[in-house]
């Protein structure tokens, strides 16, 4: 039976980012890509298509964004890559903290210090002092040393590459470097960044919908070759943690699997093939999220109408494999398991109203139309509209000389009733309400005292995003919306995945609209993406300041 903790590393072992300086120009890339990095073998590779979004881990300081792009070797001086036309690349960088967080911390301070004060013999106390004050620089201040899941990741690309594991990334090299201004828009400049090139591995991660309208014998396929590689990890002593369908890479062609993202995992030790095969069960394939038993029912539901009509709605059943609980704990677990996660859905926190401002730094000159801007609801969907730099609302429309309505609303979990096929237990899904504009039908003093709602919805045919009451987003996508890890950003499906597009080219920035970018290809599969101008664009909570008031939703 496997037994160990969790692996790390010691800081010696990767290079100080001090020791190097990057071959960036800021002007030229946007959070790493299309720049070039010189590597500690001396080689040179471009970073050329992202292969993910930026993430971000604003949660153990340091803080850091991670991004993989794919990339080409353009200097190899000791003519080590010459069979390889295509590597992946890690990149991990240090970003800077929110407020509140660097709130937290410096309370951790202060609270360690005044119990120092009043304790002065105690180690534990000044162990603990020690660590809240190494925690609020980090998370405040450039560093060198990267996070503990940097090394953890980066020794177990080293041990799959020694061990020639198949089933792995293999290390080809890495190097330190320093972050430059124009990295991000969160960037910790003169802070670490670790970049880690690895083989490309063939093939596309896994995701809950792709599998699910697999052939049988195709889905059978991907098992029995998940479990040869997952027994190869586990014979290489390491136990990956973040058991999810993405991190499974399946090559159709070569009929094999491949598994990815090992920043957390237990070392774990097998003393002969036998122990290590006993130790493979079928409720391994379910934690994992693709036995049969994963998701009961697939098969009738995506040949109904509601399945190809919701094609959006389908794609949050893919987050219920993280939330999977093991058939032995039984029902009562999982009412309990249930009740957890409506309680999650409907806390206070979801349900404190905010306005939604909008950040740009795309490469574009319309650039500064949407960056600034913030969200509006008009004419029946979500639009861009200039700010006012004085109330930090919407401008008075220059046709009309009044403002827009702001959005002005907050998560709210939409009725289970009108959501069928969902398997107990469930995340609530998520859905986002907004104060609606008055009906100008309605004299003033007619009008209703409490604010009225809409529910936020994505058109399943244009992906625009609309506002309108049940009856009307039941009929469209309505989620799962949440927040960033920082709870700030929002996000869509998981992803931070909304973006600008400029429906009409009007003066001062007017004809911008929000879309929903599924594919993350800025909607080049759609129609209005081929026709216009779409800018990815990144829209953050800010908090209303206001009492409380009661509200109807629609």
């Amino acid at each position: 039976m496997p037994s160990g903790s969790v692996s790390g590393g010691q800081a010696s072992d990767i290079p100080d980012s001090s020791s190097n300086s990057p071959n960036l120009d800021p002007s030229t890339f946007h959070e790493w890509e299309g720049c070039s990095v010189q590597f500690s073998d001396g080689s040179f590779w471009k970073l050329t298509k992202p292969l993910s979004k930026t993430a971000y881990q604003q949660v153990n300081p340091p803080f850091e964004g991670r991004r993989v792009f794919t990339c080409v070797c353009v200097k190899d001086p000791n003519h080590k890559y010459t069979n390889i036309n295509e590597a992946a690349v890690k990149v991990k960088y240090q970003v800077k903290s929110t407020s509140d967080i660097i709130h937290t911390l410096k309370e951790s301070v202060a609270m360690w210090t005044e119990r120092a004060r009043q304790c002065p013999e105690s180690k534990e106390i000044a162990s603990n002092l020690e660590l809240a004050q190494v925690e609020l620089q980090a998370a405040t201040e450039p560093v060198s040393i990267p996070n503990k899941a940097t090394f953890v990741e980066y020794f177990a690309l080293r041990r799959f590459t020694s061990m020639d594991c198949q089933y792995a990334p293999r290390l080809l090299c890495h190097t330190a470097v320093s972050v430059t201004p124009g990295t991000s828009r969160i960037e910790m400049v003169g802070g670490y960044a670790i970049l880690m090139l690895m083989t490309k591995l063939p093939g596309e991660p896994l995701n809950y919908r792709g599998f699910w309208s697999m052939p049988l014998e195709e889905r059978e396929a991907v098992r029995i070759t998940f479990k040869e590689a997952l027994l190869e990890i586990w014979w290489q002593g390491i136990s990956p943690w973040d058991c999810a369908m993405r991190n499974i890479v399946w090559d159709s062609e070569g009929r094999k699997c491949y598994i990815v993202d090992f920043e957390d995992y237990s070392q774990v030790h097998y003393e002969t093939e036998e122990d290590l095969q006993q130790s493979f069960s079928d409720d391994i394939l379910y934690n994992w999220g693709i036995s049969e038993k994963s998701f009961a029912g697939w098969q009738q539901i995506r040949n109904t109408a509601w399945f190809h009509q919701h094609d959006i709605l389908i794609m949050v059943f893919e987050l219920l494999t993280l939330a999977t609980v093991p058939t032995a704990i039984g029902a009562v677990e999982a009412v309990h398991q249930q009740r957890v996660l409506n309680e999650e859905a409907e806390s206070d926190e979801r349900k404190a109203p905010f306005y939604i401002d909008v950040f740009c730094d795309a490469k574009s000159s319309k650039r500064d139309e949407v960056d600034g801007s913030m969200v509006v609801l008009k004419d029946g969907k979500l639009r861009l509209w200039p700010k006012d730099p004085k109330t930090h609302l919407p401008k008075a429309d220059p046709n009309d000389s009044s403002a827009p309505h702001p959005f002005k609303g907050f998560f709210l979990p939409f009725p289970a009733a009108d959501l069928p096929h969902r398997p107990i237990p469930a995340p609530r899904i998520l859905g986002l309400v907004s104060e609606i504009p008055p009906d100008p039908s309605i004299s003033p003093s007619s009008r209703p005292s409490k604010p009225r709602l809409n529910w936020i919805c994505i058109d399943v045919e244009t992906r625009e995003l609309k506002y309108g009451p049940r009856a009307v987003a039941k009929e469209n996508g309505i989620g799962p919306w949440d927040w960033t890890e920082d709870e700030v950003g929002l996000t869509l499906d998981g992803e931070e995945s909304l973006v600008a597009v400029e429906e009409e080219k009007v003066e001062g920035g007017l004809g911008w609209a929000v879309y929903y970018d599924r594919d993350d290809d800025c909607l080049k599969g759609e129609e209005i993406g081929r026709r216009k101008r779409v800018l990815r664009c990144s829209l953050e909570r800010r908090m209303v300041n206001r009492e409380d008031e009661k509200i109807v939703v629609e």
